[in-house]
């Protein structure tokens, strides 16, 4: 289980490689659920870090979202680091 956030997000990028932005963002909010639910945050910053490039991949790109998700993804990162 511990490792099931990181092949989400590897998935997430493959299917945001081939165009499926709506696929890609699904997945990562499963492993972001899949973090919450078992207390598993290994990988939260990367996830973050993703849901920021997908926003900004969308055919209408939301810049105010892609943001806040990276600045989300710095936080978690710093907070690792302590």
């Amino acid at each position: 289980m511990i490792e099931r956030p990181l092949w989400l997000a590897l998935v997430a990028e493959v299917c945001a490689q081939a165009g499926l932005t709506d696929e890609a963002q699904a997945l990562v909010a499963e492993g972001l659920a899949v973090a919450e639910a078992h207390n598993i945050h290994f990988h939260d910053a990367e996830l973050r870090r993703l849901e920021g490039e997908l926003w900004l991949a969308r055919e209408a790109p939301d810049a105010s979202r892609a943001e806040a998700a990276f600045h989300a993804a710095i936080d978690v990162a710093r907070s690792r680091v302590r």
